[in-house]
């Protein structure tokens, strides 16, 4: 190759010239470091002159002034077209697009509708758009070049277009006008963006053709008519080629031929390109940034609507993708002849001031990937388009090969990007299996460089080295692409090993004979460069792609080996057609043989080391290379040697994977032979280390394990081998077993006898516990079982005795106990014990786990404390036994126990709302487990277990202390087989049981308290012993007893006919609703059968409503007359036996017989409930004969005959015999003595009682004058000597209750009796004490009896006004007295509710300032009725106090008053509240009651006291901490869900006494009312509340709650309060008069007040929010007249604070103004305190004045100042005020 021409230039122009030819601008002289002078220098004038400095014209041509074609077509074109185009001359990109979009829609529009301008309109505007078109091809916006391709594209498909554009081409264009729209235009085919790529390819393909296919171009007539452009060898060189070249090297320049510079002033040094590459700055040589000539560093892209500027770097890095795409394109294409071959030449040697450029740095895509990756499509496009020319075929084809070799193995190795390598490597392959020479060229150019740059600064030097005597001598350069190439390989092919690692066999057979030299160390060299990637871990990385790479080096290693060793064999020419001698051949297979023994120990030191890769891929790796040698390299046996056992057993696979993918038999009797070796120095090292008891033991006893088991075969044929292991065995097994693999690998190959001994041996030693421990002893037992689960032992290995049975109970200890490891050990011993334990012994450990789990499934089924975990474990162990479970071989009483247990965890439990999650899954598996026994048990055994499953349940249903209901136990029958009959009625007590049961409770009702709503009930308590009575009840609170009934209601509840057959059970049906209504009326009271404090209510009422409909379903055959003849006439005794009567008929007679014999309350009771459902439907026929049964049994049975006459009384129609029962009754209790009144008259008096009428109907209860008769006796027991019972005194009371209005018009001395004893009753009656409760009920009915005849009665009126205030005021005081709310008590209530509604209109006399704080707790009731006329009294109560404390406060001089809340009222204020029923608070009605009354204290309240109020609402935080989390919690607001709608509801106003608690919404609607109030009572205090909010979430939902549904109404009210004023209300001073003037705008809610002042009005104007009053109001000033700015603002912040701190309304502000101003202009003084004149809480004028100043001072101002400042002296003068 010839040298390199010589430049005659300097080294130093030559540099010059470079960076001039790279766009590098000359520095300038650098300028003065000198500050500027400051600012302050300047406006002083002491900042010197600045100096003139010089600056040199410019080196640069300036730019011809181009003519814009659109000039002087604007007479010509369409007025919109010629529009359209002059904004495609703008600079802005927002502008251009819009004009593409327009053009593009005018040219639609024209050609839609075939118009004649088209074709003279398009032929004027072509000019201007070839003109306009290469600026847009290379926009920087990628809408703009897609607008303009697609426009493009819409032009050509007009044939006149395209020969016009042909024409322009051909014969009217320039060459740079040439050039530029053909070179554009094919840079837009070729655009990085594949959307404009896409049209651009599309527009230059189907224009443009080849010259070979002119022939087939479709050609119109002449050559104007010519539609496609063809391509030949001019255009191309002249024009396209150029083009191209030019943007390649130096796009900037193209850039800006193209396109005019605009300035720009943005810096995006810093941000990243939008080609995924970081922003860098080209440095010259002396450190300044590089700028391009003739544009600038960032190009603007228009107006702010762009996206972003495009960078200098993007810009250019976008252009090259696009030139070097059109150059691949051209290259590809097979019509290149010499002439654009010679001309492409340039490309690759560029010469300038005779320095050999191969391209600027950049060019080639330094630091770009994008133009990275097409430079290399280039060059494979180039290299193909060569063919297979060589290159010294050619005059200058030889220097181009030298640049591109160099440029190519140069970039090749040391490419940083993935992406770029893996479009490299077909192009480098290619070109390096085209030019082997490659290597050679790239390193003599390189040496021709360095040589040319040496000898040129020597003769620069000559002088000086010729002085020192030195003379430089040139150093050629050592093949730098090579050892770029070892580099490549030592990184792992820079972490592109699985692409990389395939290419390095072609790479290697490239390289010339120079290079890859027989010398060993440099043919080692290779070699080491490809370990050193293992060596470094170069490789290591995720391990699945560590896997792929190692596998493709191993891969890579073993095909450059054998290539290697085969061309030394072969001979270096010989596969270049050459031959070596045989002397050089015998060296060349000297080295191979040694470079192969090199190798392989290489590999054999790092297989299971650095070489991660698994055995067998590295066996079938290494197989494939020794075959192909065919021979094996030396230190396979040195695998022994090494005491890392991963090694060992990593050596040991990969010699198992040589021998079985081996193709040679000689390489496999090799590798056998060193097998056989190495198992005999491991079982010697083994030996010697288990006689030394050392820890190398194990390691050695693993690699006897994998070689037996890989190798176990071949080395069992070794009859030395096995007879030394069989005696290490036996010897030190005990040693050995503690890692059994070796054993179990030793058995599953050695013979019969032998391991039979052996497992033996081994049973024994694992049995005993001196060995080993516990774990160690599982541990070894779990890999047996594991052994033999996988492998198998066939029938030989059988127990010699019960070796193991201590360790197998030891081990089902730990298993039940719930250690997961023994489980499915005793799990895997158990399904396959014959090996280990005998069949007797397996079943016994079963028998002693099911028996454990019977005992805590008991345990369970109580909820006493059981062992889950034991319960979960024994059930899962026996689940995974299923198939090996012997239930019918357990014990009977096993059986018996165990499964019915079983069953009712299952099934029965289940159902138990109760269980936890753990306890829960229990069940699961209960039901699992009792599932696989039913499916495997026989059809006897299965019947004998569901006899005892009922057994079991019947038990349980009265047992209290199940967890499970006796209606959950129920729901488990239709689990019990159904093959097996039996009636339902067999699970549930007996009639003899129930009857047994029942004698354990009370015969009388739990509290005597209960005559108040039961007539019949005793009114004193019963003084028999509760002793007997059951104390058990169950977790529900049932007793046994209830517990039966309860299930027996449920059954009659789902079979009524089970009902009709046994009618008994309807009387303990009835039974039960008595006691379950009891406890709904007293649940503080003690009940023998149910527990009041635990019982759920709703099922005590589903008990009573169960009992209501069976009763009703069952008397329904109860309605004949005659049938009640024959019922009476069998209960009397006139017939004999009950054979005629039906089935309810013989129970009534039970019933009656029953309660006849015992004579108790509960059966009468029961007697009543049935009679009620039969007499309805009776005649006044059959209601005689139940009178007369009534009587007949009188003197028997009292209870019972009350129970008959109270029915016939209340539910038949009145029989004749009633009236003349009830005369003979009040003559008889007429003529009783008062020594006889507490025996036979009481009897009488009780009996007179049950048939009094109701008081509402028309029946006349006894004729007026023995009514008087009756009441004079009743005088005389009363007002004689004798003691009477307080029953005797209760009932005469209710008596006189009757006999009221038959005596309201008979005067006499009865009526002042009948007051006494009310009086009487009243004053010894309490509402705590219970014996009173029914005396002072009755009294209080009586009285308002009396209260409500004396309203149309004179007479009686008279006498109530006279003793109506004495029993008001007992009443008031017996209500004022606290008594305790939390219990509830249906009775109390009731008393309490008639005290209530007597008292209810109490005069107002009666009551005072304390009445409020007295009777407050009657808030707290427990009943809604009672507290919602407890409110109405306490209203009142707040009234009075109210006026009490506004004339106090107000002739107060001293302020010594206390004006405050009653603290009974806070106490309930500051309560919590009960939301969720869970009795943790106060009933939240109660709370909103409370917070009612509160609101009512500020009704017609004075300023004074209710800012007293508001503070002490303010210190005691109220509002924050009570009142308004309550209300938006009840109104849901700012929870998850949605807030209280509001809409179809009022909420400034709500009724109270449409208050139901049952309905949900009534609560939301109170509460929704009373915020409402307090908006309007304390807003203040509510908007600093929800200021202070720091949840914003929570703010702006309440923010938007008041303003939808509250804000509004408060607005329109607050603006209501000014119409009354401005209407000059007559009541209070006019507000509006001929001064002063008021304006509202509802529309705006706005309030203007004006107030006159001379000639000129005073003006402000008042806004309310849309969110008022959480936000405040706005008070603006309009006109300000006659005052200073300093009061005008005083008097506008009077105004705000009135409205916004003191919750005054707009009035009360305006009405302060208004008041203000007047006195200001009448000349008052303000006062020197508060600076107001009125003052702003009592609206007072200063009136205390000081006697030395003579200033004067508001009162309040004044005493204030006295307490803060601790003296009495005047604030301004300082002189003794008092």
């Amino acid at each position: 190759m010839p040298k390199a021409a010589k430049s005659s230039a300097s080294s130093g122009t030559r540099k010059k010239h470079a960076r001039k030819a790279a766009g590098e601008v000359p520095e300038l002289t650098q300028q003065s470091t000198k500050s500027k002078p400051t600012k302050k220098q300047i406006k002083k004038g002491l900042a010197p002159t600045p100096k003139k400095s010089y600056i040199p014209p410019s080196k640069l041509k300036p730019t011809p002034v181009e003519i814009d074609p659109l000039d002087g077509l604007g007479q010509i074109l369409p007025p919109d077209l010629f529009l359209v185009l002059r904004k495609l001359g703008k600079k802005d990109a927002v502008t251009k697009a819009r004009a593409l979009e327009e053009l593009e829609d005018w040219l639609r529009r024209l050609k839609a509708e075939n118009n004649e301008r088209l074709s003279e309109a398009i032929t004027n505007m072509l000019p201007v758009w070839l003109h306009r078109y290469p600026a847009l091809c290379v926009h920087p916006s990628r809408r703009i070049r897609h607008l303009c391709a697609s426009l493009h594209a819409l032009l050509l498909d007009m044939p006149l277009v395209r020969t016009n554009i042909v024409t322009f081409v051909r014969e009217i264009g320039s060459e740079d006008q040439i050039s530029h729209v053909l070179g554009s235009w094919c840079l837009c085919a070729w655009d990085v963006d594949r959307g404009v790529a896409a049209w651009g390819n599309r527009n230059w393909t189907g224009f443009t053709g080849v010259k070979e296919n002119a022939d087939s171009l479709h050609v119109k007539g002449d050559v104007n008519e010519v539609s496609t452009l063809v391509l030949d060898d001019v255009l191309l060189i002249t024009y396209i080629l150029p083009f191209i070249i030019a943007t390649i090297m130096h796009p900037s320049s193209t850039y800006a031929a193209l396109v005019p510079s605009y300035p720009t002033t943005h810096d995006d040094s810093l941000k990243p390109n939008q080609y995924g590459l970081p922003r860098r700055g080209v440095s010259s040589p002396g450190g300044s940034a590089r700028k391009v000539s003739g544009a600038q560093t960032h190009e603007s892209t228009g107006s702010k609507g762009e996206e972003e500027p495009e960078a200098t770097e993007d810009r250019d890095a976008r252009l090259r993708v696009s030139a070097l795409g059109a150059l691949k394109w051209l290259l590809g294409r097979s019509i290149l002849t010499h002439i654009v071959k010679d001309s492409l030449r340039p490309f690759c040697l560029q010469e300038t001031d005779g320095q050999s450029l191969p391209s600027a740095a950049e060019a080639f895509g330094h630091g770009q990937t994008t133009v990275r990756r097409a430079g290399w499509g280039v060059l494979h496009a180039l290299v193909n388009g060569w063919g297979v020319e060589r290159a010294d075929e050619y005059t200058h084809a030889n220097t181009t090969l030298q640049i591109i070799s160099c440029a190519v193995l140069r970039s090749a190795f040391t490419e940083p990007d993935p992406v770029v390598r893996s479009s490299m490597w077909e192009p480098l392959l290619v070109f390096l299996t085209k030019f082997h020479e490659a290597w050679l060229l790239c390193d003599q150019y390189e040496r021709a460089a360095l040589d040319t740059d040496t000898h040129e600064e020597h003769e620069s030097d000559e002088s000086t080295h010729s002085e020192n005597g030195v003379e430089l001598i040139s150093t050629p350069a050592v093949h730098t692409a090579y050892k770029e190439l070892l580099a490549f390989l030592s990184l792992g092919c820079n972490g592109s090993a699985v692409q990389g690692y395939p290419t390095v066999l072609v790479l290697l057979s490239t390289l010339p004979k120079e290079i890859l030299s027989p010398d060993f160390p440099s043919l080692s060299e290779f070699f080491d460069a490809l370990w050193s990637a293992i060596d470094g871990q170069a490789l290591s990385s995720l391990s699945t792609e560590r896997a792929k790479g190692t596998s493709a080096f191993l891969g890579a290693w073993g095909e450059c080996l054998v290539w290697t060793a085969g061309k030394f064999t072969k001979g270096l020419d010989s596969s270049r057609g050459g031959k070596d001698s045989s002397s050089e051949i015998d060296t060349l297979k000297l080295v191979a043989h040694e470079l192969v023994n090199a190798q392989f120990e290489k590999l054999v030191g790092e297989l299971g080391g650095a070489l991660r890769v698994e055995p067998d891929v590295a066996g079938a790796k290494v197989a494939v290379v020794l075959d192909k040698l065919g021979a094996i390299a030396s230190g396979k046996a040195a695998v022994a040697e090494t005491n890392d056992e991963a090694r060992r057993r990593y050596a040991i696979l990969f010699l198992v994977a040589l021998l079985e993918h081996s193709a040679s038999d000689t390489i496999k009797h090799a590798l056998e032979s060193v097998v056989a070796r190495i198992a005999e120095v491991i079982l010697s090292r083994c030996q010697v280390a288990a006689e030394n008891r050392s820890k190398d033991t194990m390691v050695h006893a693993r690699i006897l394990e994998i070689l037996l088991e890989h190798f176990g075969g071949m080395l069992g044929q070794q009859t030395n081998f096995t007879l030394r292991l069989d005696s290490l065995l036996l010897t030190q097994l005990s040693f050995i077993l503690s890692q059994p693999s070796l054993i179990i690998a030793y058995l599953r190959h050695a013979d019969g006898p032998r391991k039979v001994t052996v497992w033996h041996a081994v049973l024994s030693t694992l049995g005993s516990p001196l060995a080993f421990t516990l774990p160690e002893r599982m541990t070894i037992l779990r890999m047996l079982l594991d052994s033999v689960s996988q492998y198998g032992i066939d029938d030989w290995a059988k127990p010699h005795g019960i070796e193991l049975q201590g360790l197998a109970e030891q081990v089902l200890d730990e298993a039940v106990t719930g250690d997961a490891a023994s489980s499915t050990l005793m799990v895997a011993l158990l399904r396959t014990p014959e090996p280990f334990i005998p069949a007797s012994v397996a079943q016994d450990l079963i028998t002693s786990m099911v028996i454990t789990l019977d005992f805590q499934i008991g345990l369970f089924i109580y909820g006493r404390f059981p062992a889950i975990e034991i319960i979960t474990s024994s059930i899962n162990l026996l689940l995974d036994l299923r198939e090996a479970l012997p239930v019918d071989h357990l014990p009977p009483t096993v059986q018996q126990e165990m499964l019915p247990r079983l069953f009712v965890s299952a099934f029965v439990l289940k159902h138990c709302a109760s269980l936890e999650d753990e306890e829960k899954a229990v069940v699961d598996l209960a039901r699992r487990l009792w599932d696989a026994w039913s499916s495997r048990a026989s059809s006897a055994t299965r019947e004998n277990v569901m006899d005892d499953v009922r057994k079991l349940l019947k038990s349980l249903i009265l047992d209290t202390d199940i967890r499970a209901s006796p209606v959950e136990i129920l729901y488990a029958l239709p689990h019990i087989d159904p093959s097996v009959e039996a009636p339902i009625m067999n699970v549930l007590p007996s009639q003899s049981d129930f009857d047994t049961l029942l004698s354990s409770t009370s015969a009388d009702p739990i509290d005597h308290t209960l005559a108040l709503i039961e007539p019949l009930a005793p009114t004193v308590p019963s003084k028999r012993s509760r002793s007997a009575w059951n104390d058990k009840f169950d977790a529900s609170g049932f007793s046994p007893y209830a517990r039966g009934v309860r299930a027996l209601l449920h059954v009659l509840s789902i079979d009524r006919h089970i009902a009709r057959v046994h009618m008994w059970t309807l009387q303990h049906v009835l039974m039960l609703a008595l006691f379950a209504s009891e406890v709904l009326q007293l649940p503080s009271a003690d009940s023998p059968v149910f527990a009041g404090h635990t019982v759920a209510v709703s099922e005590l009422k589903e008990i009573s409503r169960l009992a209501q409909q069976g009763t009703a379903f069952l008397s329904a055959s109860a309605g004949e007359a005659t049938w009640h003849t024959d019922v009476v006439a069998s209960l009397s005794g006139k017939a004999s036996g009950s054979g005629g009567l039906d089935s309810f008929g013989k129970f009534i007679k039970l019933v009656f017989e029953q309660s006849k014999q015992s004579d108790t309350v509960r059966d009468s009771l029961v007697l009543h409930t049935v009679l009620q459902h039969v007499l309805s439907s009776a005649d006044k026929a059959a209601a005689d004969k139940w009178i007369d049964l009534a009587r007949h049994i009188e003197g028997q049975a009292l209870q019972t005959s009350l129970a008959i006459s109270l029915a016939v009384t209340e539910f038949a129609p009145e029989p004749p015999r009633l009236d003349r029962y009830r005369n003979e009754l009040a003559s008889k209790l007429s003529g009783i003595p008062a020594s006889k009144a507490n025996t036979t008259g009481m009897r009488l008096l009780r009996c007179l009682c049950a048939v009094a009428p109701n008081p509402e109907s028309d029946i006349i209860f006894l004729p007026q004058q023995r009514a008087v008769f009756l009441v004079q006796a009743l005088q005389n027991w009363l007002g004689s000597d004798e003691e009477l019972d307080e029953c005797v005194e209760s009932e005469v009371t209710l008596l006189l209750f009757a006999l009221a209005p038959i005596l309201q018009h008979v005067h006499g001395s009865h009526w002042e009796f009948i007051m006494d004893l009310i009086e009487s009753n009243i004053e010894n009656s309490s509402f705590e004490d219970a014996d009173t409760l029914v005396l002072l009920s009755r009294t209080l009915r009586l009285l308002a009896a009396i209260r409500d005849l004396a309203s149309t009665n004179k007479y009686l009126k008279e006498i109530w006004s006279q003793r109506s205030k004495v029993v008001y005021a007992l009443i008031r005081d017996l209500l004022a007295i606290p008594t305790d709310h939390t219990q509830v008590a249906i009775p109390r209530s009731i008393c309490r509710e008639q005290a209530l509604s007597v008292i209810e209109d109490l005069p107002s006399s009666l009551m005072d300032e304390n009445t409020l704080s007295q009777m407050c707790h009657l808030l707290t009731e427990p009943a809604a009725d009672n507290q919602k006329m407890a409110y109405r009294i306490l209203q009142q109560a707040a009234a009075k106090r109210t006026e009490h404390l506004v004339i106090e406060a107000g002739v107060d001089a001293d302020d010594t008053v206390a004006v405050d809340l009653p603290k009974e009222l806070l106490l309930v204020l500051q309560s919590s509240i009960d939301l969720d029923a869970e009795g943790t608070g106060h009933d939240p009605f109660a709370y909103l009651l409370a917070w009612m009354l509160t609101l009512d204290l500020f009704l017609d309240a004075s300023v004074k006291v209710k800012t007293a109020y508001v503070d002490q609402m303010r210190t005691l935080d109220l509002i924050g901490l009570h009142l308004l989390p309550n209300i938006f919690e009840i109104l849901w607001v700012g929870n998850r869900g949605d807030a209280f709608k509001l809409d179809p509801w009022v909420v400034d106003e709500y009724w109270l006494p449409m208050y139901d608690p049952e309905l949900p919404q009534s609560l939301q609607l109170l509460t929704a009312h009373i915020y409402f109030r307090a908006l309007t009572t304390f807003p203040s205090l509510i908007r600093t509340w929800w200021e202070g909010l720091k949840d914003r979430q929570f703010s702006a939902a309440i923010n938007t709650y008041t303003s939808t549904y509250f804000s509004p109404i408060l607005i329109t009210s607050e603006l209501g309060h000014l119409k009354p004023a401005v209407r000059s209300d007559a009541r209070e001073e006019p507000l509006a008069d001929d001064v002063f003037n008021v304006k509202i705008a509802l529309a705006i809610n706005e309030v203007t007040a004006s107030f006159a002042v001379d000639d000129q009005r005073m003006e402000i104007g008042i806004k309310l929010p849309a969110g008022y009053p959480l936000r405040t109001v706005e008070v603006r000033p309009i006109n300000k007249v006659g005052v200073v700015d300093k009061v005008w603002r005083r008097w506008l912040f009077a105004v705000q604070q009135v409205v916004t701190t003191h919750n005054g309304h707009i009035a009360d502000g305006l009405a302060l103004f208004k008041k203000t101003v007047s006195l200001h202009f009448e000349g008052q003084a303000e006062c020197p305190i508060c600076y107001s004149i009125l003052h702003l809480v009592d609206r007072s004028l200063p009136a205390k004045s000081c006697n030395t100043c003579k200033n004067r001072f508001h009162a309040a101002c004044l005493y204030k100042w006295f307490n803060t400042s601790h003296s009495s002296s005047c604030p301004l003068c300082r002189s003794d005020v008092m």
